[in-house]
């Protein structure tokens, strides 16, 4: 369960205040920049699949993409390029627009 591995979520932490946070582990396996960097979009395109999905709902009742953030905790400084990524939709949805924040291991 890393930025390696797009398939899976890496950890839920439970809603608390009608907030969800979905953490992303990236743990420093990956150095080249444009390889970490494209890790990573493709593990937002599958948590924004999950919190799009049935599962998300039925999992979290009550919970709107607006009210999750995704955490991406880094063992290695995030590229300057990833820092841009602070929200993502699904495609052209506004309204589900999920804050993207970053947090380095001290």
């Amino acid at each position: 369960m890393t930025l390696e591995d797009p398939t899976t979520i890496d950890l839920t932490l439970k809603p608390k205040d009608g907030k969800q946070m979905l953490l992303i582990i990236d743990s420093g396996v990956t150095t080249d920049p444009n390889e970490r960097m494209q890790l990573l979009i493709n593990k937002l395109k599958a948590y924004v699949a999950y919190v799009m999905s049935d599962e998300f709902k039925q999992n979290s009742p009550g919970i709107n993409p607006r009210d999750i953030t995704i955490r991406v905790v880094c063992k290695t400084e995030p590229t300057d390029q990833m820092k841009q990524i602070d929200k993502i939709m699904p495609h052209g949805d506004r309204e589900n627009m999920i804050t993207v924040e970053y947090e380095l291991l001290g």
